[in-house]
């Protein structure tokens, strides 16, 4: 029996991938490409090149030109200056994307074919996103147009914008920078007017000028002391050796007789010496 799910899968598998209008060969696009790509998709550039021939309108994954016929997929379009007439430089529907770490390479091909050019192949559009943390709007340039060759002629085309970058700029200070900031004018604020106010009010000398010099005084005593209790293991106390309930008895006995001796007569010490010493 035919296993119809394990059909439909490779089928699937087969199907090239699309990003938003952009349909790129299978595998080749990351999730990190399309992070960095989907705040351009669906937007338009445009530029003239040096010669003022011709203007170039560009479409991010859409139409390059906003009337232009949906069928015709037209990511790239040339317009003459001169007479108005259009040619479709790439289409957005078969394209090529590859990404480094401040650039991104986006291929249109299936364009219009050339009529005596490069062998009457179909016209080609590279664009190369870069990184430019100041652009915000997007700049578009033509770099060339190079035909001095049989076969894989192209469109070169620079695009510089901020959403290309790995990662945008912030508009603002974050809240720990602003924490950081706060602490630190604080601070600086408490030790000069204190310092000022010790000296020229109280009339403090010497480290007295120093606003609440007891207290960071004994601020640092305690951090010590902290350190101390938390961070020292303990004292090593000496060890006991264990002694039964009639030796300690014995020798208290022993200590009360020795500190009775004194009050003894020396003749009767002595007498008590001698009989010991006889016996």
């Amino acid at each position: 029996m035919v296993n119809y799910v394990n059909i439909v899968v490779s089928c699937l598998l087969l199907l090239p991938e699309v990003l938003s209008d952009c349909t790129f060969p299978l595998h080749k696009v990351k999730t990190d490409v399309k992070q960095r790509l989907k705040p351009l998709i669906g937007k338009r550039f445009s530029a003239t090149d040096a010669d003022n021939k011709f203007s170039y309108s560009v479409g991010i994954c859409t139409d390059a030109v906003k009337d232009e016929a949906p069928s015709d997929k037209a990511g790239v379009v040339q317009t003459s200056t001169k007479g108005g007439s259009k040619v479709i430089v790439g289409r957005y529907d078969n394209a090529q994307i590859m990404m480094g770490e401040s650039w991104i390479f986006l291929e249109y091909d299936q364009g219009m074919k050339y009529k005596t050019h490069c062998n009457a192949e179909s016209r080609r559009a590279n664009i190369m996103l870069i990184c430019d943390s100041t652009e915000e709007h997007g700049l578009l340039r033509i770099i060339e147009e190079n035909t001095n060759k049989s076969q894989q002629c192209y469109y070169l085309f620079e695009l510089s914008h901020r959403a290309v970058c790995t990662s945008s700029p912030s508009n603002g200070l974050s809240i720990g920078s602003i924490v950081v900031i706060l602490f630190t004018v604080i601070s600086l604020a408490y030790f000069l007017v204190g310092f000022l106010y010790q000296r020229f009010v109280v009339g403090a000398k010497g480290y007295e000028q120093i606003p609440n010099y007891s207290f960071w005084k004994d601020f640092g005593n305690l951090q010590a002391d902290g350190c101390e209790l938390i961070c020292r293991s303990g004292r090593v106390t000496e060890t006991r050796t264990y002694k039964g309930i009639g030796d300690d008895q014995l020798q208290h006995d022993d200590d009360d007789d020795d500190r009775d001796d004194h009050l003894l007569p020396m003749g009767l010490e002595d007498e008590e010496e001698v009989d010991v010493y006889h016996y």
